[in-house]
């Protein structure tokens, strides 16, 4: 199977045009802006266009397992980090707990290898309910560089913005880190003067670099698990 753009993909891409469009017709002088309102405008396209950036990581990992239950993965099936993710979860709960009362009868209760804390380790299994569509994401939907790459290396691609560089031959981190820095001064500071030229670039960044993460995503989903899995 070719690719395919996932859903996700498919409602981001119609999110940031739908913004920019709006963005567009701010910046036309015969439209009768002033110079704050358009501001205003520019900033809030800005601060949606990443709230759109975590909608993508929220849809695409929901779908991604949906995907697998739907169509009878085994754990095998699955990448092993996202496993090896949800094992440490389940066991970081178990140990703090015990760190906490020092209750060991309870602990070595829960640690046993019957225990729901280890069906993710049979690969023989079909997925049910050992992982979650929630142990992808978890809290890290925010989309800084360090989110970004714990997200992506939980389905197993190592180090994400290293292989979009590769792919699009483009510093994708600075041009992330710049939209960042403007985002951020949105949320904390006094908003930065923007231009439509300014969302115009930032816009296309973006637009780029999810390109780049649902291909990346797509062949090691489709090496990993097969194509079928694909959640276009």
């Amino acid at each position: 199977m070719s690719y395919k753009k996932s859903r996700a993909r498919v409602t981001f891409e119609a999110n940031a045009s739908a913004l920019l469009r709006l963005s567009r017709f701010a910046s036309l002088k015969k439209n009768g802006f002033s110079y704050d309102h358009q501001n205003l405008i520019f900033q809030s396209a800005v601060f949606r266009v990443c709230a759109a950036i975590e909608e993508y990581l929220k849809t695409f990992s929901e779908d991604l397992f949906f995907s697998y239950t739907s169509q009878g993965a085994k754990l095998a099936d699955i990448p092993s980090n996202i496993r090896a993710a949800t094992l440490l979860n389940r066991q970081s709960e178990i140990f703090k707990s015990y760190i906490l009362s020092g209750d060991e009868v309870a602990t070595l209760k829960k640690l046993q290898p019957s225990a729901n804390t280890f069906h993710v380790c049979f690969d023989d299994d079909l997925l049910v309910k050992q992982i979650g569509k929630g142990d992808i994401l978890g809290t890290k939907k925010y989309p800084s560089l360090k989110n970004l790459k714990i997200i992506y290396n939980r389905l197993g691609i190592t180090d994400i913005m290293t292989e979009a560089h590769k792919r699009g031959k483009k510093d994708y981190t600075s041009r992330h880190e710049s939209f960042l820095s403007v985002r951020e001064a949105i949320s904390h500071q006094l908003p930065p003067p923007l231009t439509f030229q300014d969302v115009d670039r930032h816009f296309s960044n973006l637009v780029e670099l999810l390109n780049q993460f649902d291909r990346i995503s797509y062949s090691h989903i489709s090496k990993i698990s097969k194509s079928k899995f694909w959640p276009s």
